[in-house]
């Protein structure tokens, strides 16, 4: 028989095992993991329709799933190939406009002209962008390094793009056995506590996948026609660029906010006002509405613990987290819920003497 220090030494043995499995299988899936979970959210949110489509094609599971990929990958292209080609139309003025602006310096608003020493900073510095000193150089010159990170994430997000769609076809062809194994394994590791947490689970990333991409959708066409209707140049780009920083909470801000900033520094104080208006009380207000309408219908979740999932998801995971957050939120809730109901039933069974004592 093996007595307990065999056992003691088996157990710590085959923990730390685990831990190093877990460890090298981590090392490996670390480069791919963004791509995995957005191909699991993806599969998640789009599941029902492919379950539909897979039954109307008589259950061939291999031809379903490539149908299925392939409009996943029309509705993430087509709209994206939309968006580039009215880009291309006014990417060519804006760059010839920051090239103009940068190879000479224009003269100070008239307005300003009549601060002389904030006209003379603004002369002076401008100026200084085509010499090796100067405040000008010192604010413009770090932007630099930041526009070629960003190409280099551009092309990384495509790459991820492309493994996710690759991994979603896998998902959708094997989903039903991956699914009966994740649930047994879960079942033999948390008990009958796994039904309960998975239907909250999956609402939050269905709601959340829907309530970020309806409003950061909003927030971009608003925004492009109050750009458009104040004259701003390039208001599909800049309608676009909301819509991105849209999926961050308060990040359309920074765009029409610096648009209003640029609205004031050229003079245009009246377009500078109605473009604020219009993103206040448009804008803000599409944000506020639509991101938590769907979100807390949908999950119940509450406002405030959804923020600060989201904006700790994110700055825990990046963009994935917007929807990590709120799953693991949703978790905590079921939790919170069955240890508050089980705190309560305890406290009415304690004898009131005890409780007064």
């Amino acid at each position: 028989m093996l007595n307990a220090s065999t056992l003691n030494r088996s157990t710590v043995v085959g923990g730390l095992a685990l831990v190093l499995l877990l460890g090298a299988t981590w090392l490996m899936v670390r480069p791919f993991w963004e791509a995995i979970v957005w191909s699991i959210i993806l599969s998640l949110v789009t599941w029902p329709v492919y379950r539909r489509l897979r039954n109307a094609m008589a259950g061939h599971q291999t031809t379903s799933a490539l149908v299925m990929s392939l409009l996943v990958l029309t509705a993430i292209a087509l709209p994206v190939g939309l968006i580039a080609t009215a880009l291309v139309r006014e990417v060519a003025p804006a760059y010839n406009e920051a090239v103009a602006f940068l190879s000479s310096a224009p003269p100070p608003p008239s307005w300003l002209e009549r601060v002389p020493p904030l006209a003379e900073f603004w002369r002076e510095n401008l100026a200084a962008l085509h010499t090796s000193s100067g405040a000008g150089r010192q604010f413009i010159a770090p932007l630099v390094k930041p526009g070629a990170r960003l190409l280099a994430f551009a092309g990384e997000t495509f790459v991820q793009i492309g493994l996710s769609l690759f991994t979603l076809f896998f998902i959708y062809r094997n989903g039903d056995r991956y699914a009966r194994q994740i649930r047994a394994v879960l079942t033999h590791l948390l008990g009958d506590s796994l039904e309960r947490l998975l239907g909250p689970t999956r609402e939050a990333l269905r709601s959340v996948f829907a309530g970020v991409l309806l409003a950061a959708g909003a927030q971009g066409l608003i925004a492009g026609i109050g750009y458009a209707i104040v004259g701003i140049k390039a208001p599909s780009l800049l309608g676009v660029a909301t819509a991105v920083l849209a999926v961050i909470p308060f990040g359309a801000v920074v765009i029409w906010g610096g648009a209003t900033v640029g609205l004031v520094m050229a003079g245009s104080w009246v377009k500078a006002l109605i473009l604020l208006a219009w993103g206040l009380l448009l804008v803000s207000t599409v944000d506020n509405l639509v991101r938590p309408l769907v979100i807390n219908v949908q999950t119940r979740l509450p406002y405030l613990q959804t923020f600060f999932a989201i904006v700790g998801g994110l700055a825990v995971f990046g963009l994935v987290g917007l929807f990590l957050g709120p799953a693991i939120l949703a978790v905590w809730m079921v939790l919170w819920q069955e240890w508050v109901a089980a705190g309560s039933a305890e406290e009415k069974e304690i004898p009131i003497s005890n409780q007064v004592s």
